[in-house]
């Protein structure tokens, strides 16, 4: 077993949030001799220290599935990137818990090279939020800057098809399996985002959206990014999540500015977020200024 299928193998075991794969993959040193002696169930000298659970964890996935996972992934023209191969974005590479696979759809090549934003923000957005988040999301696809969001209904929806309109690339990253398209109803959205950028996930096939992985796919969203734009955000919203984990990777955070008509509730996370020390802004021109040198 080579390093790439003992990546996926503690993935399919371990579920991608744990933090054991990072630890096992950076210390082994004969990726055979530990599928041996997890296979024998022997713990011989030299080898990763695993506990009972974890090794029975690992005996429970059989090298017969690993294989159908790899098969299964061709078939459907997903690809497997493993953190410190060549394709994998070396901007994501960077940060604290970085994945040690991303599952795509579509293509991540020369991303680091972009200019990519993410765009958040609440999944209830109102009428004026969804005119100020499509025309700061229009502004910056026709300016050549990537847009990277979550494919959620409200505003991460608004941003992804206005870099669509505008021909630019953009990134969805999702909180499951490839091969499932959540929320339903983005369907056409998520294949028109693949043929234009990516969909990208930790997640290997058959894992179903849960609530726990919407809030550590966030990492992967802000991680892929050079800067976090939040639209519209009420006190409670998931993109704040993002704007943290932004900010804990030593990414920008920015604001969008409310128009008349955004009610106070919707943007009470926004206020919250630029008393933090995030950067208001009202026009693309603003954000594209702190990165020009």
């Amino acid at each position: 077993m080579d390093r790439r299928r003992l990546a996926l193998w503690l993935t399919m075991a371990w579920g991608a949030s744990s933090r054991r794969i990072e630890e096992v993959l950076a210390g082994v040193r004969d990726p055979e001799r530990l599928t041996w002696a997890v296979r024998q169930n022997r713990r011989e000298e030299g080898e990763i220290p695993l506990s009972p659970e974890a090794a029975a964890r690992l005996r429970r996935v059989e090298e017969d599935a690993v294989t159908a996972m790899l098969r299964a992934l061709d078939d459907r023209g997903f690809e497997m990137l493993e953190r410190g191969d060549g394709r994998y974005p070396e901007r994501l590479a960077q940060i604290p818990g970085a994945p040690p696979l991303l599952f795509v759809e579509g293509n991540l090549d020369g991303l680091d090279e972009e200019m990519a934003l993410a765009v958040v923000g609440t999944r209830r957005i109102s009428e004026a939020g969804e005119k100020l988040t499509r025309a700061l999301a229009l502004d910056l696809a026709e300016r050549g800057v990537t847009l990277v969001s979550g494919m959620a209904l409200g505003a991460d929806g608004i941003a992804h098809r206005a870099a669509l309109e505008r021909g630019a690339r953009t990134i969805a990253v999702l909180a499951c399996g490839l091969d499932r398209t959540y929320p339903a109803e983005h369907e056409a959205l998520r294949r028109a985002i693949a043929a234009a950028g990516a969909v990208v996930s930790e997640q290997p096939l058959g894992i179903p959206p849960l609530p726990a992985y919407f809030l550590r796919r966030n990492r992967i969203l802000t991680g892929l990014a050079m800067g976090v734009l939040v639209t519209e955000a009420p006190a409670r919203s998931g993109a704040l999540n993002s704007a943290r984990h932004a900010a804990e990777q030593g990414r920008d955070v920015f604001v969008a500015l409310p128009p008349d008509g955004v009610p106070r509730e919707n943007n009470e996370g926004g206020i919250q977020l630029m008393e933090d020390g995030a950067i208001g802004v009202r026009r693309a021109e603003e954000i594209l200024a702190a990165y020009r040198g």
